[in-house]
Protein backbone atom coordinates (compact mmCIF):
# COMPACT_ATOMS: atom_id res chain seq x y z
CA UNK A 1 0.00 0.00 0.00
CA UNK A 2 1.23 3.47 -0.91
CA UNK A 3 -0.07 6.67 0.66
CA UNK A 4 0.15 10.26 -0.56
CA UNK A 5 0.00 12.64 2.38
CA UNK A 6 0.99 16.17 3.31
CA UNK A 7 2.02 15.00 6.80
CA UNK A 8 3.95 11.72 7.06
CA UNK A 9 3.29 11.40 10.83
CA UNK A 10 -0.45 11.03 10.13
CA UNK A 11 0.17 7.71 8.35
CA UNK A 12 1.97 5.89 11.19
CA UNK A 13 -0.95 3.56 11.97
CA UNK A 14 -1.87 2.73 8.37
CA UNK A 15 0.78 0.08 7.74
CA UNK A 16 1.76 1.69 4.44
CA UNK A 17 4.68 0.10 2.61
CA UNK A 18 5.44 3.42 0.97
CA UNK A 19 4.61 6.98 2.00
CA UNK A 20 4.87 9.82 -0.48
CA UNK A 21 5.02 13.12 1.36
CA UNK A 22 3.59 15.63 -1.07
CA UNK A 23 0.51 17.52 -2.08
CA UNK A 24 -2.28 16.56 -4.47
CA UNK A 25 -2.18 20.16 -5.73
CA UNK A 26 1.30 19.34 -7.10
CA UNK A 27 1.10 17.24 -10.28
CA UNK A 28 4.57 15.71 -9.71
CA UNK A 29 3.43 14.39 -6.31
CA UNK A 30 0.34 12.86 -7.93
CA UNK A 31 2.37 11.16 -10.66
CA UNK A 32 4.81 9.76 -8.09
CA UNK A 33 1.96 8.53 -5.89
CA UNK A 34 0.10 6.61 -8.60
CA UNK A 35 3.10 5.34 -10.59
CA UNK A 36 2.91 1.57 -10.79
CA UNK A 37 -0.38 1.31 -8.88
CA UNK A 38 -2.96 -1.07 -10.27
CA UNK A 39 -5.70 0.29 -8.04
CA UNK A 40 -6.27 3.60 -6.32
CA UNK A 41 -8.56 4.50 -3.44
CA UNK A 42 -8.80 8.26 -3.20
CA UNK A 43 -10.21 9.82 -0.04
CA UNK A 44 -8.78 13.35 -0.17
CA UNK A 45 -11.02 16.27 0.55
CA UNK A 46 -11.61 19.49 2.41
CA UNK A 47 -14.13 19.87 5.19
CA UNK A 48 -14.54 23.59 4.54
CA UNK A 49 -13.61 25.77 1.57
CA UNK A 50 -10.02 26.94 2.17
CA UNK A 51 -9.17 30.62 1.90
CA UNK A 52 -5.52 30.31 0.84
CA UNK A 53 -5.56 27.62 -1.88
CA UNK A 54 -7.86 25.86 -4.34
CA UNK A 55 -10.31 23.28 -3.01
CA UNK A 56 -8.32 20.02 -3.02
CA UNK A 57 -11.41 18.05 -4.04
CA UNK A 58 -11.20 19.79 -7.41
CA UNK A 59 -7.69 20.45 -8.67
CA UNK A 60 -5.96 17.85 -6.50
CA UNK A 61 -8.41 15.07 -7.19
CA UNK A 62 -8.46 15.78 -10.93
CA UNK A 63 -4.64 15.67 -11.02
CA UNK A 64 -4.67 12.26 -9.33
CA UNK A 65 -7.23 11.03 -11.88
CA UNK A 66 -5.15 12.38 -14.77
CA UNK A 67 -1.97 10.84 -13.33
CA UNK A 68 -3.78 7.47 -13.11
CA UNK A 69 -4.95 7.56 -16.74
CA UNK A 70 -1.44 7.63 -18.23
CA UNK A 71 -0.20 4.31 -16.80
CA UNK A 72 -3.75 2.93 -17.15
CA UNK A 73 -4.63 2.13 -13.57
CA UNK A 74 -7.02 -0.82 -13.50
CA UNK A 75 -9.38 0.45 -10.82
CA UNK A 76 -10.09 3.85 -9.27
CA UNK A 77 -12.27 4.04 -6.18
CA UNK A 78 -13.57 7.46 -5.27
CA UNK A 79 -14.78 8.07 -1.74
CA UNK A 80 -17.36 10.80 -2.15
CA UNK A 81 -19.84 12.51 0.13
CA UNK A 82 -23.59 12.51 0.52
CA UNK A 83 -24.95 15.61 -1.19
CA UNK A 84 -22.86 15.36 -4.36
CA UNK A 85 -24.64 15.07 -7.72
CA UNK A 86 -27.88 13.13 -7.53
CA UNK A 87 -27.41 12.40 -3.81
CA UNK A 88 -28.27 16.07 -3.08
CA UNK A 89 -31.92 15.13 -3.44
CA UNK A 90 -31.52 12.14 -1.12
CA UNK A 91 -30.87 14.41 1.87
CA UNK A 92 -33.64 15.87 3.99
CA UNK A 93 -34.46 19.51 3.35
CA UNK A 94 -33.00 20.56 6.71
CA UNK A 95 -29.60 19.06 5.81
CA UNK A 96 -29.63 20.69 2.36
CA UNK A 97 -30.52 23.99 4.03
CA UNK A 98 -27.61 23.60 6.46
CA UNK A 99 -25.15 22.88 3.63
CA UNK A 100 -26.39 25.90 1.71
CA UNK A 101 -26.31 28.30 4.68
CA UNK A 102 -22.99 27.11 6.10
CA UNK A 103 -21.02 27.76 2.92
CA UNK A 104 -20.35 24.09 2.18
CA UNK A 105 -22.17 24.06 -1.15
CA UNK A 106 -19.04 25.11 -3.13
CA UNK A 107 -17.23 21.95 -1.98
CA UNK A 108 -20.15 19.81 -3.13
CA UNK A 109 -20.09 21.50 -6.55
CA UNK A 110 -16.33 20.91 -6.89
CA UNK A 111 -16.81 17.28 -5.86
CA UNK A 112 -19.45 16.92 -8.57
CA UNK A 113 -17.03 18.30 -11.15
CA UNK A 114 -14.30 15.83 -10.15
CA UNK A 115 -16.77 12.92 -10.24
CA UNK A 116 -17.76 13.89 -13.77
CA UNK A 117 -14.05 14.09 -14.68
CA UNK A 118 -13.54 10.56 -13.32
CA UNK A 119 -16.54 9.23 -15.24
CA UNK A 120 -15.15 10.76 -18.45
CA UNK A 121 -11.58 9.56 -17.81
CA UNK A 122 -11.94 6.09 -19.29
CA UNK A 123 -10.79 4.50 -16.02
CA UNK A 124 -12.68 1.60 -14.47
CA UNK A 125 -14.13 3.29 -11.39
CA UNK A 126 -16.43 2.93 -8.42
CA UNK A 127 -17.90 5.62 -6.18
CA UNK A 128 -18.50 5.09 -2.48
CA UNK A 129 -20.89 7.59 -0.92
CA UNK A 130 -20.87 7.30 2.87
CA UNK A 131 -23.97 8.80 4.33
Amino acid sequence: MRVLTRARQRTADLGAQSVIEGDALDLASCIEAVSGCGSIICTIGDRRPPKDRPIIDGVGFIQIIDAAVEPRTRRFVLVSRLGVSETWNWMPFSVRWFFSCSGLRPILKVKEKRENHLMDSGLDWDRLTPG
